[in-house]
């Protein structure tokens, strides 16, 4: 009976001593993985320049409608003092984006290793692809238009699209416009 007892208490011990031991090795690879966390993000996943762009490209047309409805939606609050179609304004401002998107890839392309260039261009993006941020998609929108002065740029839009009709009409709304962009 006694080696029995002596027995249990054996394999209780040597549980336990285990259940620790795995405690211990567990927390021990999430400290490396919280160490080392390139490894986990977008940069790790794409590692060449071709896969950055292609995701970039992807990722930036999935999103396109989510910021034609954001800028439409500033666009109907100027909507009392002008009269166009936002459609087009819209289009002039995405091709403004992809020009000033442009000069960055350029930029970073010759003063910038293709490391440092990965490195910059995930970092920038990384935030908005965590699954965490999918649901607040349309408050990270409105972020980003806060950060781009949409407002400011929209009222630049505005007074471009004014210059191009009034070169059609005359120059009668140029004043009212012009008010809008200071």
């Amino acid at each position: 009976m006694k080696k029995r007892i002596i027995k249990m208490v054996i394999f209780i011990f040597i549980v336990i001593i285990s259940g620790v031991i795995i405690y211990f090795i567990r927390n021990r690879k999430k400290s490396e993985a919280s160490s080392k966390p390139e490894l986990f993000s977008l940069y790790s996943k794409l590692n060449n320049k071709s896969g950055i762009m292609n995701y970039f490209k992807d990722y930036t047309e999935s999103l396109q409608t989510v910021f034609c409805e954001s800028f439409k939606s500033e666009c109907l609050k100027k909507s009392d003092t002008c009269d166009f179609t936002s459609d087009e304004m819209i289009k002039n401002i995405e091709s403004y984006l992809k020009e000033k998107l442009q000069s960055f890839i350029n930029e970073t392309d010759t003063e910038t290793s293709d490391d440092e260039r990965y490195k910059i261009i995930c970092s920038f993006f990384d935030d908005y692809i965590n699954n965490k941020n999918k649901d607040k998609i349309q408050e990270e929108t409105a972020n980003i238009l806060k950060e781009l002065k949409a407002e400011e740029m929209i009222n630049y839009f505005l007074y471009l699209f004014s210059q191009e009709k009034g070169s059609e009409k005359g120059s009668e709304n140029d004043s009212e416009v012009i008010s809008l962009v200071v």
